[in-house]
C-alpha cells in the first residue's frame, strides 16, 4: 500500500545497503534533536515519527488530554481520551475489520510455546 517513491526507495534500500553509509548513530542523534525541538508542553499537535501511516499519525494534542484508563484482557491501559478521534482518523471505518488479504501489517507471527 505503500505509494510508488517509497516503494521504489524500500527496493533500492534492500538491494543496495546504502545503510552502511551512514552512521548509525548520528542517525540516531540527528532523530533525537529533531524530536526535542519543539517541547512538549508547547506543541499544539503529536506526531508519531515512524508511523507507518504517516500524516495520518499527527494529531491535535488534546485528543489525548491526561489519557483515559480502558479495560483490556483483565489490564487496566492508558489511550487516548478521545479515541473515537484517533481511530478515524487513522483506520477510517475501524469498526469494520479489514480483509483478511490486509491484516497483520507487519507479519507478526505467534509461536507456540
Amino acid at each position: 500500500g505503500r505509494a510508488w517513491f517509497d516503494q521504489l526507495a524500500v527496493n533500492i534500500c534492500l538491494h543496495f545497503p546504502i545503510y552502511r553509509l551512514f552512521s548509525q548513530q548520528k542517525i540516531g542523534d540527528r532523530l533525537d534533536k529533531a524530536l526535542k525541538k519543539y517541547p512538549y508542553d508547547f506543541s499544539e499537535y503529536l506526531v508519531n515519527m515512524m508511523g507507518a501511516y504517516k500524516f495520518k499519525e499527527m494529531f491535535p494534542k488534546e485528543i489525548f488530554g491526561e489519557g483515559t484508563l480502558y479495560e483490556f484482557e483483565g489490564m487496566q491501559l492508558r489511550g487516548p481520551k478521545d479515541y473515537d478521534f484517533y481511530l478515524t482518523q487513522l483506520y477510517g471505518d475501524y469498526m469494520t475489520p479489514p480483509p483478511e488479504s490486509e491484516r497483520n501489517k507487519h507479519g507478526t507471527e505467534f509461536l507456540e510455546e
